[in-house]
């Protein structure tokens, strides 16, 4: 992975069904458009890449991109620096393993990690009974967040393995319906904690949870599918989301209205995406 792009330069790393890691950037959120600048990878459908994580930070950029693939495989990408890692992935069965890691810094042609970093599993639980479709980690928090369909929103502590928070979803409407559980996409808001976190769900509908409630403080429309992929800015007051129908568009959550959106997406948008404007 390069530096970070130059200052006034939205970033938005994402993924696709082929296998592709891809950069997209727009100068400012108001040229309204996307353009991918960089691209990882080969063109294989078997391996098509559903999940994106970008494991720890550093000034130079993200030093691990985690990559979950369509046929089980958890790849390690575009690393640069010689790092210890944490790693934490979760199966649709709900099935939560997380390995540790160290390896010297060593990128192949494709950006991929060097063959000889040595993964070791250090825990192992069962976080669901019915099919899971998205998962988060809040590492200043050492949460780990579970998204089912059949099941509303969970947390659990990393280090205990136990469940620490069960959410409910929304009160039901003036004529007494409620959607079934579907979370389709999770993201703990910056620097709060683990105590804030978006919701996605299966039924476009965007929620707010704060922990220290049951019921999300903020459930609103956001367009007319299934959203797939969260990136909430710091404080929790705005929020990236993307859906399957390939709209990607920023919520004020203080107004609960949209704000500026951006074009390119040419179908579904299938990964998270990391907002790295500054």
């Amino acid at each position: 992975m390069q530096a970070e792009p130059p200052a006034s330069t939205l970033s938005l790393v994402a993924t696709d069904e082929l296998g592709f890691l891809k950069v997209a950037q727009s100068t400012s959120p108001a040229t309204n458009h996307l353009q991918c600048v960089r691209r990882w990878g080969k063109a294989d459908k078997s391996r098509g890449i559903e999940r994106l994580a970008l494991l720890p930070s550093s000034d130079a950029g993200p030093d691990l991109a985690a990559v979950g693939r369509s046929n089980g495989d958890v790849d390690i990408l575009a690393c640069q620096h010689g790092t210890q890692a944490r790693l934490l992935s979760c199966t649709t069965a709900g099935k939560v393993r997380v390995h540790e890691g160290s390896h010297q810094a060593a990128a192949g042609e494709a950006g991929a990690a060097d063959s000889s970093m040595a993964w070791q599993q250090v825990a192992e639980w069962q976080a669901a009974q019915v099919p899971v479709c998205c998962a988060a980690v809040s590492s200043e928090a050492g949460l780990a967040a579970v998204g089912c369909r059949g099941s509303e929103l969970s947390l659990w502590n990393i280090s205990t393995q136990q469940k620490a928070f069960q959410a409910k979803g929304a009160k039901p409407n003036k004529l007494g319906l409620m959607d079934p559980p579907w979370n389709s996409a999770l993201a703990f808001v910056p620097a709060a904690a683990g105590r804030k976190l978006f919701v996605g769900t299966g039924h476009h509908k965007l929620r707010l949870y704060d922990v220290g409630r049951a019921r999300p403080v903020l459930n609103v429309d956001f367009g007319e599918g299934r959203l797939t992929c969260l990136a909430p800015l710091s404080g929790g007051d705005s929020c990236w989301a993307a859906d399957s129908t390939g709209r990607v568009q920023i919520l004020d959550a203080r107004t609960n209205k949209p704000q500026s959106s951006l074009k390119g997406a040419g179908g579904a948008v299938l990964a998270r995406m990391d907002d790295l404007f500054t």
